[in-house]
């Protein structure tokens, strides 16, 4: 029933009004654009998402050193990318029709030439509706689609677009099907490891906590939140894993969470034996300078973890995506993996039911209850090995 809801209000509530806006809308002047002055990039996405954007940010700052480079993003997220030194200006937008149409005229008003959606998966964000009615000159999306009835149904063709950037279809992972895009405007190439920008953030909560680790101990973020039930582990796992590993390794464990996940917190805080130390109604900003100042990040398949690689952390992301599973699923690793630096993946070997044989598809914790707290906490101890080789031998 969810399903068919769910396909419903796609149809009805986005699809075939943004077919409406692109036959009412002015039709944009055609003309060739070699060097933007003015470029926008709409990522109306989660936290990790915009962090495997951050290569193509960079190549497009290296490509258009004297380009203004406006990025569109959800409110929650706009602090935090604004400190994002690729970026000339960020706007929030609230996907939706009479946004899409608000945003659109901002980016009009601001003389844009060049808007690019580096999304493939289908778009519940407007993001094609305000590329078209921006009238940009040039406006580019990704694309896993080669034409016709796909290119339609996704929203990824003419008028929406002047161009669509097909996918390298060897290559899954995010970031470098992101980057698609920069090759196909001609940037400089660049390392597809996001890299942070939150390690100078001046957040005076959150590099007091940090302080307050005791000498020798290993500061250790456990990202216990995620933006879909499936990928949440038990928080009394996380308890179990912070009191074992607690007893075999010198830790400070930090817990992160957003303000609106703080029953998870106190159930971690009501779980574990030893203590656990976590910032009250922490912004976006402090919680991704809290995970800067870490050394291991053991958590969710979730924006944090992203933000953990990108800071040089040891990794260990707790997965939903079963072994088993056939096909590129939008939680698979091999597409949605933190890169950089080490970075290890629990999965359950086996799908929990199946419906979920191409990846978990359940609203709340199910294939990611495969997971036992013995399956994340030896190679967690690894990665707390590592870092204090590598913190002894500096």
């Amino acid at each position: 029933m969810t399903s068919v809801r769910t396909r419903i209000r796609f149809w009805l509530g986005y699809w075939l009004p943004a077919w409406v806006h692109a036959v009412l809308a002015p039709r944009p002047v055609l003309q060739s654009v070699r060097q933007p002055r003015v470029l926008a990039v709409l990522l109306p996405e989660h936290l990790g998402d915009v962090v495997m954007t951050e290569p193509l940010l960079r190549a497009m700052r290296l490509g258009y050193p004297e380009a203004r480079l406006i990025v569109a993003v959800r409110p929650l997220l706009s602090a935090f990318v604004a400190e994002c030194p690729h970026v000339s200006e960020v706007l929030q937008w609230k996907p939706g029709a009479a946004e899409a149409r608000s945003l659109a005229a901002r980016l009009r008003a601001a003389g844009c030439d060049l808007v690019v959606v580096p999304r493939a998966d289908p778009d519940f964000g407007w993001a094609a509706v305000v590329a078209m009615l921006s009238r940009a000159p040039r406006r580019i999306a990704l694309t896993d689609e080669s034409g016709g009835w796909g290119s339609i149904r996704r929203i990824q063709c003419r008028p929406f677009f002047t161009e669509c950037v097909r996918a390298s279809a060897d290559e899954p992972h995010e970031v470098r099907r992101r980057l698609s895009i920069g090759r196909a405007l001609h940037l400089p190439d660049v390392d597809a490891s996001p890299v942070s920008w939150v390690a100078v953030v001046d957040s005076k909560r959150s590099v007091a906590l940090i302080s307050s680790a005791p000498d020798g101990a290993i500061p250790v973020a456990f990202g216990i939140g995620a933006s879909t039930g499936a990928r949440r582990w038990p928080p009394e796992r996380f308890a179990k894993v912070i009191d074992t590993l607690s007893k075999r390794a010198p830790i400070f464990p930090v817990l992160i969470a957003s303000p609106e996940e703080r029953d998870l917190v106190s159930e971690v805080v009501r779980k574990a034996h030893c203590p656990v130390h976590f910032l009250e109604n922490p912004t976006l900003l402090e919680s991704a300078r809290l995970l800067a100042g870490c050394r291991v990040f053991v958590g969710n398949d979730s924006g944090p973890a992203h933000i953990a690689a990108s800071a040089g952390n040891r990794v260990l992301v707790v997965s939903a995506h079963a072994s088993e599973s056939k096909g590129v699923h939008e939680n698979d690793p091999a597409k949605v993996r933190p890169l950089g630096g080490e970075v290890v993946v629990v999965r359950p070997v086996t799908a929990a039911g199946p419906g979920c044989r191409h990846g978990c598809n359940e609203a709340r914790p199910h294939c990611i209850l495969g997971i036992s707290v013995g399956d994340v906490v030896e190679p967690a101890l690894r990665l707390l090995a590592g870092s204090k080789a590598e913190r002894d031998a500096s």
